[in-house]
């Protein structure tokens, strides 16, 4: 699978952390806590994966500004993508941050990408690699892959063969098909 396009990936594990989303926030109802904020995130997903973008971005921004470090990861992909917003790479990389902060693996690959390509932030090789190396050490196979490839090519990092083969081993592990022909 190509890095170039990855969402397909990204929007499959946001599913899985959805359901897993919803089966906490049963729980927490059964207990009588209160989930609004989750809540908030549900509906926001499920807004935006029937192409209800103003729904979802009422939502996802409700739950985001609660704190939801999900949420602020999606309006940073609506923004980066300009899905039912005005395309805005610094608010993209505002919310990726946001997210990022709090440990986001996603968020923190995707905040590497905007300083690796220089969109919404300053162009920085040694912050893309910062972020990509959290994201990494949390199994995020893409992270991996990426920090390989500045391993490999010598990008914020001092060039190291063993360290890019050590991380492309990794995210190939994992079923990595581009880490795998590395």
């Amino acid at each position: 699978m190509s890095h170039k396009n990855n969402r397909g990936r990204i929007r499959g594990s946001r599913r899985l952390r959805s359901v897993v989303g919803g089966l906490l926030a049963i729980g927490a109802w059964a207990l009588g806590v209160a989930v609004p904020a989750v809540a908030d995130y549900e509906a926001g997903l499920r807004a935006w994966e029937k192409g209800d973008f103003a729904s979802a971005l009422v939502e996802l921004r409700k739950s985001a500004d609660a704190g939801d470090k999900r949420a602020q990861d999606h309006l940073g992909m609506m923004f980066e993508d300009g899905e039912g917003v005005p395309r805005s790479n610094q608010t993209a990389a505002y919310w990726y941050q946001q997210s990022a902060e709090q440990g986001h693996a996603q968020a923190q690959l995707n905040l590497g990408r905007m300083y690796r390509n220089g969109k919404g932030v300053p162009q920085d090789d040694k912050q893309a690699v910062a972020w990509y190396r959290r994201a990494a050490a949390q199994g995020l196979a893409v992270a991996q892959f990426f920090l390989g490839l500045m391993y490999d090519t010598g990008k914020g990092v001092d060039a190291s063969a063993s360290h890019a083969y050590m991380w492309f081993s990794l995210a190939a592990e994992q079923g990595d098909q581009d880490a795998a022909f590395k």
